[in-house]
C-alpha cells in the first residue's frame, strides 16, 4: 500500500501550456447554433473560461486535458520512496532537480526513478537501490518537472469532458441563471473526474 508522502509542494507553476483547445470555435458554434462570425471571438473566450474551469491546477477537477508541462517544488526529498504529484494525468517526468547541500541546483539521474500511476495519484517512485540526496533548507529545494494530460489532441481528451465544456460555453452565451454545477447534466459529465487535492 502506498504511503502519501509528508512533504506538500508548493502551488504548481505551469511553464509549457497546451497547443490548443480540447474544443474549437466550429464546434461550439455548432452546439450553438450559431452561423454568423460576429460572436467568434466571444465564443472563443468563453471556451477557454469553460476548459479553465476543468483543467490544471487550478480546475475543479485536479486534472489537465491537453498536454500540458507542470513544475512542483518541494521542500525537502520525503521519508518514504514516493513523490506524489500534483495532478492527473501524468505521462512523464521531465526531470527532478535538488539544490543539494552547497546550494547548487543538481538534477537527479533519471535511471534513479520511474513515473508510477495508481489508484492513489501518479507518483515519482524511487528505486529500491538508491537513496534521496541531501537537499538545501529551502522551499524550493526538490523541483519535479511533469508532462500531465490525455495527449496533444484535442480527440485523446474523454468525450464526456468535451462535452461538458459545449454545456458550459452554452450556459455562458446564452446568460442562464445559477452555477453551471448546479445543472445536473454537467455534474454528471464531470464527477468521474474529480480527484482529491494534495494537502
Amino acid at each position: 500500500m502506498l504511503i502519501p508522502t509528508p512533504i506538500m509542494p508548493l502551488m504548481p507553476v505551469r511553464t509549457v501550456a497546451p497547443a490548443l483547445s480540447p474544443v474549437t470555435v466550429a464546434e461550439a458554434k455548432v452546439t450553438l447554433r450559431v452561423e454568423h462570425e460576429d460572436d467568434d471571438g466571444l465564443i472563443e473566450t468563453l471556451i477557454g473560461v469553460a476548459t479553465g474551469y476543468l483543467d490544471g491546477y487550478a480546475g475543479i477537477l485536479g486534472r489537465c486535458l491537453i498536454s500540458q508541462t507542470w513544475r512542483a517544488d518541494f521542500s525537502a526529498f520525503p521519508g518514504c520512496q514516493w513523490i506524489k504529484l500534483p495532478l492527473l494525468p501524468a505521462s512523464s517526468v521531465t526531470h527532478v532537480k535538488y539544490i543539494d547541500g552547497d546550494g547548487s541546483l543538481q538534477t537527479l539521474t533519471s535511471g534513479w526513478y520511474s513515473l508510477v500511476t495508481t489508484a492513489h495519484g501518479a507518483h515519482v517512485y524511487l528505486d529500491d537501490d538508491y537513496s534521496w540526496p541531501t537537499t538545501n533548507e529551502t522551499p524550493s529545494a526538490v523541483q519535479v518537472t511533469a508532462v500531465y494530460g490525455y495527449g496533444s489532441a484535442a480527440s485523446d481528451v474523454p468525450a464526456s469532458l468535451r462535452y461538458a465544456i459545449h454545456l458550459h460555453v452554452a450556459h455562458l452565451y446564452e446568460g442562464r441563471a445559477g452555477k453551471i454545477d448546479d445543472m445536473p447534466a454537467y455534474s454528471a459529465l464531470v464527477a468521474p473526474y474529480k480527484t482529491r487535492r494534495l494537502g
